[in-house]
């Protein structure tokens, strides 16, 4: 927490005179408690475009990559490997993609996603339990041709492009608020790197490391999730602990111990 607090104040001089939103325009744990029912829920049974939508939503927030990167994730045995118990999933993009500011010649870095505990109120947003009922009802659906995790929802359409995975996200959140009682702010202005910027914010909030912030979102210095992606959550802190634990940039984040959480087995 103290760590956090150092790079939030740090934040204000670098964006001097400069002024940048440090609070998100939208409610995390708004979304979140949308995605744990109708139409989101059951995700054995909902439309195939809704279940996109949220395993589109939950990796994102819970690996803190870019929208380019989860367009390139894939479904080849290499780059698609669950854990035997299911307690992970190690993803990586597509060998022909380069990232951002990744190295030429390198391999991508593994993105390693932990379960939820299974006995936990926030189960049905486990990534790895909507993952792998994505794959298993998009399989009847997927081509040789095509490797990629995330496929088209309209019939007769090969393949999808960055921009609809971005569009994904965004129509996940625009769903949750016109689901609730509550206005989104600046609708037009939601952005789908949003949810990266939330993810690695949360995590630092709660205790993770620069270091490990950094790694989880593959920046190689400080100063671009500094002057970019840091936000403040402390106002969303509370409701986003009543939804019990979350996955937010490859770690598991527990509620304080004094919300009594006592979660274990995965899901």
């Amino acid at each position: 927490m103290n760590e956090f607090i150092s790079l939030l104040v740090k934040n204000f001089t670098l964006e001097r005179p400069r002024q940048r939103v440090l609070i998100p325009s939208w409610n995390l744990s708004l979304v979140l408690s949308a995605l744990k029912n109708h139409p989101f829920e059951p995700a054995e049974k909902v439309e195939i475009k809704f279940l996109s939508y949220k395993c589109c939503f939950l990796l994102a927030l819970a690996s803190g990559r870019r929208r380019s990167e989860i367009h390139a994730f894939s479904t080849a045995d290499y780059c698609l490997r669950f854990n035997r118990d299911k307690s992970s999933v190690t993803l990586l993009t597509d060998p022909a993609f380069l990232a951002k500011n990744q190295i030429p010649g390198r391999g991508s870095e593994p993105i390693v996603i932990p379960a939820l505990p299974v006995d936990s109120s926030s189960k049905v947003l486990c990534p790895i339990r909507v993952l792998l009922l994505y794959l298993q009802r998009t399989q009847s659906l997927r081509t040789s041709s095509n490797s990629r995790l995330f496929i088209p929802i309209n019939k007769g359409k090969q393949d999808l492009s960055v921009k609809t995975i971005s569009s994904w996200i965004c129509k996940t959140i625009q769903l949750a608020y016109s689901f609730s009682n509550e206005e989104l702010l600046n609708s037009m202005h939601i952005k789908a790197h949003d949810v990266r910027a939330i993810s690695t914010s949360w995590a630092l909030f709660n205790n993770a490391s620069l270091e490990e912030v950094l790694s989880a979102g593959f920046w190689r210095t400080e100063n671009s999730f500094i002057s970019h992606y840091l936000q403040s959550l402390a106002t969303q802190a509370q409701s986003l602990y009543s939804l019990g634990p979350l996955v937010s940039a490859q770690r598991v984040v527990f509620p304080p111990a004094s919300s009594g959480s006592g979660d274990s087995a995965l899901c």
